[in-house]
């Protein structure tokens, strides 16, 4: 429990206007984005870096772009670049994902979108 994280006055003694969010939560966010589309049982690989502090009541969007599609049948594979990304256009979290497409009933490998 990092008070830089609910204590608005510890933040600003560190140099921050005040608390932020936690990392993670951002992560779990794009991860949450990512299962909702693909399921939870066809996540093969998530990584994620953090690249811009998060304060409260910033609204946030996640983006994927699908940067491969390998194989075929039970085992295609999508591959993806995610960003997580504020209210100004930056980019607060980014990473990659990976997700076998062969356990997704009735799926167009050749015309994917996310």
């Amino acid at each position: 429990m990092n008070p830089m994280h609910h204590d608005d006055e510890m933040a600003r003694v560190a140099g921050y206007p005040a608390a932020f969010s936690v990392g993670m939560l951002g992560a779990g966010y794009l991860a949450a984005y990512c299962t909702d589309l693909f399921g939870t049982r066809s996540v093969r690989r998530f990584r994620t870096r953090f690249r811009k502090v998060v304060y409260r009541g910033e609204v946030l969007t996640a983006r994927a772009v699908v940067r491969s599609i390998r194989g075929s049948g039970g085992d295609a594979r999508v591959e993806l670049g995610l960003e997580l990304i504020d209210s100004t256009g930056a980019v607060v979290i980014d990473g990659s994902a990976e997700f076998l497409l062969g356990a997704m009933k009735n799926i167009d490998t050749e015309n994917i979108s996310v």
